[in-house]
């Protein structure tokens, strides 16, 4: 038969002595104010105004477009240097800053800066007539 074991013995594990733990007492700090959250008042916008620019009706102008300079298809001046506004009384073409000549009506009924200039009026028919000013400009 064979021999029979016994199982070792472990000897008893030491037990650590209990420290108390001290924690800090939590102390209560005093509440701070809270302030008034603003409220926000809606103002209304005015809505903004323009005075209109009604162009000044001229007696004949050849069946020119009513314009506040007088610009017309009867006699005058050329207009080398329309007025800034121009293109808000008559139809121009795409490319009208970008003249160099005097106005003119093409064939299609489009203004452009382009007379004088060979070519001038091409893709819109051609030349039609000459707008003009009288004044002293």
């Amino acid at each position: 038969m064979p021999p029979t074991l016994t199982p070792p013995t472990l000897a008893p594990t030491p037990t650590l002595p209990q420290i108390p733990t001290l924690l800090p007492t939590p102390t209560l700090s005093p509440a701070l104010p809270v302030p008034p959250t603003p409220t926000l008042a809606l103002v209304p916008t005015p809505t903004p105004t323009f005075a209109s620019i009604a162009p000044a009706p001229v007696g004949n102008s050849c069946n020119a477009p009513v314009n506040p300079w007088g610009y017309n298809f009867c006699v005058g001046s050329l207009i080398w240097a329309p007025e800034v506004a121009f293109c808000t009384y008559f139809t121009c073409i795409p490319n009208f800053a970008d003249g160099k000549g005097f106005v003119i009506q093409c064939a299609d009924g489009m203004f452009s800066r382009t007379g004088s200039i060979a070519g001038s009026c091409a893709g819109h028919g051609g030349n039609r007539r000459a707008l003009f000013f009288i004044g002293d400009d």
